[in-house]
């Protein structure tokens, strides 16, 4: 346990890094002892000769320095672009390659070499930049077409164009008549830290730093990708334009690279798993190690290559001339705590319509729903239950037709405004990386947090109260893909808790439950004392629960009201099709006793 910590620490890694980069100035087909590297290195940085033979000073700063120095920052940047990538796309098997910008790259270098470089502004690297970017912009595209870009629809096009890239090399090189450059194209496509120079470090040194500060401010944006389009836009997050954000700087960052030191994959798919295996799936422990992981690899692979062959080594041709439960203070901090509102009180919803191609999945929805009160959509699947919800939460945009909050626009609210008064837990919860139970539960504080901003101790406390409120605390250092569905259902809740909404939109929150935790969730959500507008199966509990019912059929509103006057045996002749009898309890609330033989 005290080694995988230590190999999660940046600080145990940093002086990692600084030995294995020490010991690859100093090593090599010629050796130079490590206090000589040392006192060079000293010398050059201090603006002072230093006292050891000119050959050997040339060699460690004019070639291995630099060589090391790119082999960092080489590594750094495609573990960053592997880890965002891997978010951005939902997909552990994402690299930064997938999406083509490599085979991009390829075809702007072969084209470059064997044209002529000097006949080309900006040379091979320049060519071997604008390939990668125009290969992005063709995944974008491609991927985009007719409709919002999926991640799916991002790794297919990703394949499509990166295919295609690959064809078009290998067309050029066949084509071409130039022996030389054909292998000069070979050896560039299978990357290369030889041509290291002082003067080619600064654009790759600027942007891997530029963008490693960047991405250091996005972690909990990073996380939240990692649950879905549709939580990251109730968490206040446009998925969308984030990948779109996202992809365009990582074609920026890997065309750079690509361009200074040739293709060299691998790195950005297996640094990331491997740091995971010590840090977990959150961002704010594994982005910086990846940053210095990845560094580290870079090193230590390049230094066992030009070892092993060193005729790989410019030295070699240069010297020889070729948790925990929450305490009573926390629990009373939850119980104290006022929700941030601005007094909601009504959704206004006028002749919504929705279709997906030639479907009409909405047809002139019209209602008002109070959004201080326990509102239950009831239907049969298929009705359109789940998909006006989602436009209540802003994962469908609105086509026609007019969706307010206390007459504002929804479309016109930001996204994180109306995160922190709006809470969402969905039907399904697939997350493909190892996230904690509390690490899933604090991604509720998303909304609040700035750049950079660290959780505090009210954060933490807030995490731990909803977690002990859904039965969860025993859980919180668990995996969330190690739970049943039902307590994941019960942990996505925690985390709508600890967003502290003033409504809470609810898509069929029995699911997974068993009858004791049905009961105990819907108590929970009802003692809140907010908005609450959920998909509910099970007219009993609807009937228990709610002060209001909206019942669809086909995409349409079919009636509106209490549950003594919905909730009738007309109503579910009508509306699903079979026979029951409708009893009252002592309070009036309608009980529903299906017969099986019944079913019209």
């Amino acid at each position: 346990m005290r080694i995988k910590a230590l190999l999660a620490s940046p600080f145990a890694l940093s002086i990692l890094l600084a030995l294995i980069a020490v010991c690859a100035v100093s090593a090599g087909s010629v050796s130079v002892p490590a206090g000589d590297t040392l006192a060079i290195i000293t010398a050059k940085l201090t603006g002072n000769v230093p006292a050891v033979d000119p050959a050997v000073t040339d060699i460690i700063w004019s070639l291995r320095v630099p060589r090391v120095l790119l082999a960092m920052t080489a590594g750094a940047g495609l573990a960053l672009a592997g880890v965002v990538m891997q978010a951005s796309v939902q997909n552990p098997l994402a690299e930064p390659f997938i999406l083509g910008i490599a085979s991009g790259a390829s075809v702007g270098a072969t084209l470059a070499i064997l044209i002529g470089s000097a006949a080309i502004p900006f040379g091979v690297p320049g060519c071997a930049f604008l390939g990668a970017i125009l290969a992005t912009l063709a995944v974008l595209l491609l991927a985009g077409i007719h409709r919002r870009a999926s991640t799916v629809k991002l790794v297919l096009a990703g394949a499509a164009i990166s295919a295609l890239c690959v064809a078009a090399t290998n067309f050029i090189v066949y084509m071409a008549a130039d022996a030389e450059g054909m292998q000069s194209a070979a050896f560039w496509t299978m990357g290369s830290l030889a041509d290291a120079k002082w003067h080619s470090l600064f654009l790759p040194v600027l942007i891997v730093t530029a963008l490693a500060v960047y991405f250091l401010s996005q972690l909990r944006t990073l996380d939240v990708l990692l649950l879905g389009e549709e939580l990251a836009v109730t968490l206040g997050i446009d998925a969308s334009a984030k990948r779109r954000l996202y992809m365009g700087l990582l074609a920026l960052l890997t065309g750079v690279l690509v361009a200074t030191c040739g293709i060299i994959g691998f790195v950005g798919l297996v640094v990331p798993h491997l740091v995971r295996a010590f840090t977990g799936a959150s961002h704010r422990r594994l982005l910086p190690a990846a940053l210095l992981v990845g560094a580290i690899f870079l090193v230590v692979a390049d230094l066992l290559a030009r070892t092993l062959l060193p005729a790989g080594d410019p030295a070699h041709r240069h010297h020889y001339g070729t948790h925990r439960r929450p305490s009573l203070y926390e629990a009373a901090l939850w119980q104290r705590r006022e929700f941030r509102r601005r007094e909601m009180k009504n959704i206004h919803i006028e002749h919504l319509k929705f279709r997906i191609g030639a479907k009409e999945i909405l047809h002139d929805i019209t209602a008002d729903l109070p959004a201080d009160r326990f509102v239950a959509l009831l239907g049969p699947n298929g009705c359109g239950k789940s998909t006006l919800l989602k436009h209540l939460y802003r994962v469908h945009r609105v086509q026609e037709g007019q969706v307010t909050m206390d007459g504002t626009p929804i479309a016109e609210i930001p996204l994180r405004a109306a995160a922190q008064e709006i809470g969402v837990m969905g039907q399904f919860h697939a997350v493909d990386f190892d996230f904690t139970v509390e690490e899933i539960a604090l991604m509720g504080r998303a909304p609040y947090k700035e750049s950079f901003e660290e959780d505090t101790e009210e954060d933490l406390a807030l995490v731990r109260a909803a977690l002990e409120r859904v039965g969860m605390a025993d859980a919180a250092q668990r995996s969330l893909n190690e739970l049943s569905g039902g307590e994941q259902q019960r942990v996505m809740l925690a985390r709508c808790l600890v967003q502290e909404p003033q409504l809470l939109i609810l898509d069929e929150p029995t699911n997974h439950l068993d009858i004791k935790y049905q009961l105990h969730i819907l108590d929970l959500v009802k003692g809140l004392g907010i908005g609450v507008i959920a998909a509910l199966h099970d007219l009993n509990l609807a009937a228990m629960y709610a002060d209001l019912l909206v019942v669809m059929k086909a995409g349409r509103i079919s009636r509106i009201g209490t549950p003594r006057e919905i909730i009738t045996e007309e109503m579910l002749a009508a509306i699903y099709g079979v026979r029951a009898n409708v009893s009252y309890d002592a309070a009036g609330l309608p009980l529903v006793d299906y017969r099986t033989e019944q079913t019209l």
